[in-house]
């Protein structure tokens, strides 16, 4: 695992000024503590900063091929790197390291940007192509590794994080007012765009050339949830169960201490029953709890380390873990406001005492089903099976003429929305349940002169394009390829990415190897979710497996209790940081509505306890980056 970054002046009679170079490189020092590497020819500047886990004495970055007019800088893992390398030194290759990122620039040789087709694993990629003067980025298929870039006047800059890209003097920082709309609704920036303006995200399984001032994209990949197989639920979960046996197998490659998150859920309890099936060793697994029994898993994981004999560690977390908060946003770069970034950071530098690469159960949710949200669609979509005349009068009976939803958190409350979500499109209803700040929260907490920026942007925007690819998917599953294609890489992995290697600690996830992720969407929807219950195929496949408990249990994941802790224990705290006289807010939100949102909350009113933590990271965020402009 590394930090990468770049310099490529489209005027080739410029030079790139190291110092710079060194300055972007040294700020991802965190993702790669063991040494730093070079590439610099004129009008380039590669830079590396890498973590040791394959040919730790030897595999030394850049890599190039033998005449060295191909040079590679990568951050991940080539989990095929050896039935690559053979199939390349049959050809003639001639490998000057072990390492598993060497056969990139040999496959570039020979298939130019064809050679990405060929990696199985997590991956962002930089070539420098000597003779065409070229440069190709890579990300891998599911987006596990992240890379980001900006073309400002002639200048093409790249880096792992955004922190690398803000180091070079030409570097815009105007905030992007969409991208803060975003934020406010979904608690991330879906790709492409950032928090600013001029940069963006490389989105997954997509090559970027630059040459000759120009940037052009290329996706290389995607996903089909069309082809279904067609066999008896028995076999397809045998098939599920061998399939992830490999893709653990192969995701154990290492030269240094290896372990596994448990959260005591059933993704990352397969991660580790299959660990232990293959090591054949005990497995050191690493868990994170709460003293909110609602939110602790503890009892559940302490089953699968008991069951499996692994070396077991585990830490309680309280609500003065927010202390770290401001850390937490400093690492992150962007706004970014799922709370279960917070556990994810300290189980990481829990896990580093011990190891150098966890394996961890991300993606589960995504291919089988695994959300509330998916769930609560088919609770909408049967409703809406019951004839037009009958729903419209319940309707109309339960939510009078002007209904808004809300927050209120009686059981009535919740009924009105769910009958108000029934007479929404999928996407629309989709957006309801998953939005933090509604298009109407925005307008009360935006300064005129700020919603006027965003008035005619909709944020449905970013989703609309899944839903309207029937050539992909249909129905339910549609919601599973939203999920994939946007949550999980602009959440779920970013928030892994970030908090692990903000220790130094490599993170695998076994359930996106691509193989894995296209049988998942071959597997029939009807096996996934069963009436109401989620991941029922891959409960099949683990059934015998893991603890009879793990199967059965509701999922909590990583989740901390914000709108209880938003009442009691961090009441203060929020306050504190919100106060009207010395918030970075009030440069774009009315203080009297953050006022409003905090007292709804705080007398039991509304649960706005996810709200109050997006404006606390926004708060944060604008402390920590006063170049952020209007």
């Amino acid at each position: 695992m590394c930090g990468i970054c770049g310099i490529v002046y489209s005027d080739s009679s410029k030079t790139v000024d190291t110092t710079i170079l060194s300055r972007m490189n040294d700020s991802l020092r965190h993702r790669g503590p063991d040494e730093a590497g070079y590439f610099v020819k004129g009008n380039i500047g590669l830079g590396i900063r890498r973590l040791s886990i394959i040919d730790v004495e030897g595999g030394h970055q850049p890599l190039y091929n033998e005449d060295r007019t191909v040079c590679a800088i990568c951050n991940g893992e080539i989990y095929n790197h050896d039935e690559l390398r053979r199939d390349l030194e049959k050809r003639g290759h001639r490998f000057s390291t072990r390492s598993d990122a060497e056969v990139i620039v040999h496959l570039y040789e020979d298939l130019e940007d064809g050679f990405v087709q060929r990696l199985r694993g997590m991956f962002a990629i930089a070539i420098w192509d000597v003779r065409e003067e070229r440069l190709v980025l890579a990300r891998d298929r599911i987006g596990i590794k992240p890379l980001y870039y900006s073309e400002q006047d002639g200048v093409f800059l790249f880096a792992s994080e955004p922190k690398a890209i803000l180091k070079h003097p030409a570097a815009e920082r105007e905030l992007s007012f969409e991208a803060l709309s975003d934020y406010l609704t979904y608690l991330y920036i879906p790709a492409p765009e950032t928090i600013y303006e001029r940069m963006r995200k490389l989105p997954p399984a997509h090559l970027l050339i630059y040459s000759g001032g120009t940037i052009s994209l290329t996706q290389y990949w995607e996903l089909d949830y069309r082809k279904k197989v067609d066999v008896p639920e028995e076999e397809c979960g045998e098939r599920l169960r061998d399939l992830l046996r490999r893709s653990v197998k192969s995701h154990l490659m290492s030269e240094v201490p290896l372990g596994a998150f448990l959260s005591g859920g059933m993704d990352s309890s397969t991660i580790v029953a299959l660990m232990s099936e293959v090591t054949g060793e005990p497995v050191k697994t690493f868990s994170v709890g709460f003293d909110v029994v609602d939110f602790n898993e503890l009892r559940y994981a302490k089953l699968v380390a008991e069951r499996f004999g692994t070396e077991h560690h585990e830490i309680h977390l309280k609500a003065d873990i927010v202390d770290l908060l401001p850390k937490i946003v400093k690492q992150l770069d962007e706004p970014f406001a799922d709370s279960s970034a917070i556990p994810t950071y300290l189980i990481s530098e829990f896990a580093k005492r011990k190891v150098t690469v966890c394996l961890a159960g991300d993606g589960g949710d995504e291919l089988f089903a695994g959300y509330d949200w998916t769930r609560r669609q088919k609770f909408v979509d049967d409703f809406n099976k019951i004839p037009r005349h009958a729903r419209e009068g319940l309707r109309k009976v339960l939510l009078g003429a002007h209904y808004s939803p809300d927050r209120k958190t009686k059981l009535l409350d919740k009924v009105k929305r769910f009958a108000f979500d029934a007479g929404l499109s999928p996407e629309q209803s989709f957006l309801r349940r998953k939005t933090c700040f509604s298009k109407e929260l925005q307008h009360g907490l935006m300064k005129p002169d700020v919603f006027a920026r965003i008035e005619r942007y909709e944020s449905i925007s970013k989703i609309l394009p899944f839903f309207e690819r029937d050539d992909i998917a249909q129905g339910l599953e549609k919601l599973l390829y939203l999920d994939t294609k946007l949550y999980l890489p602009d959440d779920g992995l970013c928030k892994v990415d970030r908090m692990s290697m903000a220790h130094s600690l490599e993170v695998r996830v076994p359930f996106l190897d691509h193989e894995v992720v296209e049988f998942a969407a071959s597997i029939p929807f009807a096996y996934k979710m069963k009436g109401f219950v989620s991941k029922h195929i891959l409960k099949k496949a683990m059934k015998g497996v893991l603890p009879p408990q793990i199967l059965g249990q509701r999922k909590l994941g990583f989740t901390i209790p914000l709108n209880s802790w938003f009442r009691r224990e961090l009441r203060g705290y929020s306050s504190a940081l919100l106060a009207r006289n010395q918030c970075e807010l009030n440069r774009y939100f009315n203080s009297q509505f953050v006022d409003w949102i905090r007292e709804e909350h705080s007398e039991g009113r509304q649960d706005f306890g996810p709200q109050i933590f997006a404006l606390l990271v926004l708060e944060l965020w604008l402390r920590d980056t006063k170049e952020a402009v209007r």
